[in-house]
């Protein structure tokens, strides 16, 4: 299953706790089955609980997780190229 390979390169590269990469990976896989990144559609696609419950557990995730923090973790100086927005 796609979750458990998520979260498994999610714990050990970007985030700290496990749960933080649990939580991380579904939420990727949302996006992936939405195709969008609004939180609407990517509640709509997290299976397991209602509409609601998603919604408020990204919020949550969300106002909990320092994204950015994870995110930087990604970046590497020495690389050739970056992609990114400003």
């Amino acid at each position: 299953m796609l979750l458990h390979l998520y979260q498994k390169v999610l714990s050990l590269e970007l985030f700290d706790r496990d749960e933080e990469a649990k939580k991380a990976a579904e939420i990727i896989e949302g996006i992936l089955e939405a195709r969008s990144p609004r939180i609407s559609s990517i509640s709509h696609a997290i299976e397991g609980r209602g509409f609601d419950a998603n919604y408020k557990a990204i919020q949550r995730f969300l106002e909990k997780t320092d994204v950015k923090k994870a995110l930087n973790r990604l970046y590497m100086e020495e690389g050739s190229f970056v992609i990114g927005d400003a």
